[in-house]
């Protein structure tokens, strides 16, 4: 059990080293293919994709009808997209941010049954101090883990496996509530 722990850590801090290193390439030599080993196709990848206009089609979940897009102060759209792809190793990241004057339970309702289309959906609205009877196993179980709403009045919600997530979280913000639609998709070929 130690040795499988020690490995395990080993492998987080590996697959940061690599991903920080893929991270800084990509800033360096942005658009471009970096010169490394091949995959079994012949044909190594590499590269960074951020985008800032993020469709409901990316987060693979519907728009809470009458919902309207959260703009910063800049007037930009509370949205953004980030992919990393470097050889068997890929992640990807899209997030919106949405308003609505509803009742805070009437749009968690609304993302319960759109969530479970995932899969089992977990509420990890009462999560604050983690769960500690979640058991760390080796497979795709999606769990809360330290997950958990930014206010005390908020609501998270996830579906899908540790690999494949979509989550909808949402807090009040003074006379509407705002919540995120994210999706979370790590590729690691190994």
């Amino acid at each position: 059990m130690l040795v499988e722990l020690k490995q395990g850590e080993k492998m987080k801090r590996n697959r940061a080293a690599l991903t920080t290193g893929a991270l800084v390439l990509a800033l360096v030599l942005p658009g471009q293919l970096f010169a490394a080993p091949p995959d079994s196709s012949g044909d190594f990848k590499a590269g960074i994709d951020i985008r800032q206009q993020v469709a409901p089609k990316d987060v693979g979940l519907p728009v809470y009808p009458g919902a309207t897009i959260v703009r910063d102060d800049d007037d930009d759209n509370s949205s953004i997209a980030f992919s990393l792809a470097f050889g068997a190793f890929g992640l990807k990241i899209a997030a919106i941010t949405y308003a609505s004057a509803d009742r805070i339970d009437a749009i968690v309702n609304y993302y319960r049954d759109a969530l479970a289309i995932y899969g089992p959906v977990l509420d990890c609205s009462d999560n604050r101090a983690g769960h500690p009877h979640e058991k760390h196993t080796k497979d795709d179980t999606i769990q809360c883990e330290d997950d958990h709403p930014d206010t005390p009045t908020g609501r998270l919600l996830k579906s899908g496996t540790k690999t494949n997530q979509y989550v909808f979280e949402i807090n009040p913000h003074g006379s509407e509530n705002h919540f995120s639609l994210v999706h979370l998709h790590v590729r690691d070929d190994q």
